[in-house]
């Protein structure tokens, strides 16, 4: 089965270029200059805005200084899902793949995200007085749920955005089926390990991956916004041509994140997580 064709012409100009380079480093420039210091302070304002960065959900980096992980365990999870499994396409030469994964793995894929679903309502239950969970919610459950949530993610949204960037994407499916299904889940279950192993450099490790996650991700969604506004999908042959639209989306990503901090910072008046009182 193959993409059908569309007539390919220069995606953008090279001044085109110039100017979404630009914007993307002004914008960076500018977020830069208004977060916390630290390269984990950076990593922290990134799940700021799309993070409540509970203390009691958030895994700990240094418990005797009060240092977390810039993202709580769910999110952790989910972008950390993402990263891996986009990792995994980058090492079977599939990261350019347009095709979905067979049908009875997508219906799987959307069962991982439901179950995160159940368990996230389970836990956000938990914080209203006389709510008896269904079952006790923990860090380990977030984490987990989070990182098969992640490997839906990335094999739902790499199809899309291939299938919109590339004039020429990859007839493979991102995942064949069962078999690197459970791969994938059980490399997740590594990184999981990883991360309660409570070792301190790698749960820093592992926070600031988990942030720029955040913006890869948000930032490919955003490049494909991009060029189907402009009516430009399907045009860019390599890596060269998805410049402008890579920069484009990243503008968007952070800008979005920007905003939602923004407004966060002026209610809250804080950097810090949420509290539970």
């Amino acid at each position: 089965m193959s993409a059908p064709e569309l007539p390919v012409s220069p995606l953008f100009s090279r001044r085109a270029h110039l100017i979404a380079i630009g914007a993307a480093a002004l914008v960076l420039a500018l977020w830069l200059l208004g977060t916390p210091d630290g390269v984990l302070g950076k990593a922290a304002a990134i799940g700021y805005a799309i993070c409540h960065q509970i203390a009691e959900r958030t895994f700990p980096i240094d418990p005797d200084a009060a240092l977390l992980m810039p993202l709580c365990a769910r999110c952790t999870g989910i972008y950390l899902g993402v990263l891996l499994s986009c990792l995994l396409l980058i090492a079977r030469g599939r990261l350019r793949s347009y095709r979905f994964p067979p049908p009875p793995i997508v219906l799987i894929l959307l069962g991982f995200i439901g179950v995160l679903g159940i368990d996230g309502t389970n836990s956000y239950l938990t914080l209203f007085p006389g709510y008896q969970p269904l079952y006790p919610p923990s860090n380990l459950l977030r984490l987990l749920t989070g990182l098969l949530t992640g490997i839906a993610v990335a094999h739902l949204v790499v199809p899309f955005f291939n299938s919109t960037i590339w004039a020429q994407p990859r007839p493979t499916r991102s995942l064949d089926g069962a078999r690197d299904l459970l791969a994938t889940c059980g490399l997740a279950g590594i990184v999981a390990l990883l991360v309660l192993s409570r070792r301190p450099l790698i749960l820093w490790v592992l926070g600031i991956l988990s942030s720029l996650s955040v913006v890869a991700l948000l930032s490919a969604i955003g490049a494909a916004l991009f060029v189907s506004v402009l009516r430009r999908e399907r045009q860019a042959q390599t890596w060269r041509d998805a410049i402008a639209p890579f920069a484009a989306g990243f503008t968007l990503a952070m800008l979005q994140l920007s905003a939602i901090a923004a407004v966060r910072f002026a209610l809250t008046g804080t950097w810090s997580g949420f509290v539970i009182n």
